[in-house]
């Protein structure tokens, strides 16, 4: 009972202060007449608006639209709607979000992999005392980008496994509760996700990969027009594949006609090996030379 007790208490202290901080999270961004924790100036803070246009939570996530896209085709179908429709329309909408991050991270880490390979050029390094000719770029990659390269690429592999984590909510609607109201959406078809494709082709699905969806083409499903064009911009692209691949063969110490990388690498584990084998060939085998003292002729 104790233990139960100091549990409960631990819990509720813990609860107490998870509340605490999140009332100041939300203070420190939300609160009026500073930058909040931004730490911007004041130009840019809610004073600086009249009254009636301060942000607010809800305006700000223009949650009035967002809250209001749940439209269930059975209520206009049928005389009682069906309860796990509603499921399913959400966390496909979920899906659609969190896609449209994805497209938006993608397509802020392509630039910073853009770039222009050149033919090698050679340099003298300052590190050395004796001149040391290496290979550079005459358009050098910004290598300090790679820290947000990465960081937002871990942010596209969470939101990957949060998606997968998120099929087992829609789990929870068994199949025969999915056939009440899946004759309502033909032909609807997750086929026809347009961000879903993108997505594949920004980071680098080739069509001859591809399996045709009703033996056809996968841009086929698309009727908008305006759906078409991003799909064949999105295939026009350097794919994210493609990009990594370029940014691969111009890592220094490849190029064959500076410092050969490879050439010194091999000449070091010769070296080594050769060393090796004369160690042991100077090493007195015991063995050998007992089964020789023994057989010589006396």
């Amino acid at each position: 009972m104790i233990e139960d007790a100091g549990s409960a208490i631990a819990a509720s202290a813990s609860m107490s202060t998870l509340s605490a901080a999140t009332r100041t999270l939300e203070h420190d961004i939300f609160k009026d007449g500073e930058g909040g924790r931004t730490g911007r100036s004041n130009e840019n803070s809610n004073d600086s608006v009249p009254h009636q246009e301060k942000l607010l939570y809800g305006n700000y996530l223009k949650l009035d639209k967002l809250l209001d896209c749940q439209k269930l085709v059975t209520e206009q179908h049928c005389e009682e709607r069906v309860h796990d429709e509603h499921l399913f329309i959400i966390t496909h909408q979920a899906y659609e979000l969190w896609f449209k991050q994805i497209i938006f991270e993608l397509d802020s880490i392509k630039p910073l992999l853009d770039f222009e390979i050149h033919s090698p050029l050679i340099k003298v390094h300052p590190y050395f005392r004796q001149p040391l000719r290496i290979p550079c770029d005459s358009q050098d990659m910004n290598e300090s980008n790679m820290f947000q390269i990465t960081s937002r690429m871990n942010r596209v592999v969470l939101i990957l496994k949060l998606l997968q984590e998120q099929v087992e909510i829609l789990e929870t609607m068994t199949p025969l509760d999915f056939m009440e109201f899946r004759g309502y959406l033909a032909p609807a078809s997750g086929f026809q996700s347009l961000q879903f494709r993108l997505i594949e082709n920004k980071l680098g699905v080739k069509n001859e990969l591809r399996v045709n969806y009703g033996k056809q083409h996968y841009q086929k499903v698309f009727e908008d027009p305006s759906a078409i064009h991003k799909i064949q911009e999105s295939e026009k692209e350097l794919t994210l594949l493609q990009l990594v691949e370029r940014w691969l063969e111009r890592t220094p110490g490849l190029e064959p006609h500076g410092f050969n990388f490879w050439e010194k690498y091999q000449n070091v584990v010769k070296r080594m090996l050769d060393q090796m084998e004369e160690d042991a060939k100077k090493r007195r085998n015991y063995s050998l030379h007992f089964w020789t003292v023994m057989t010589s002729p006396t």
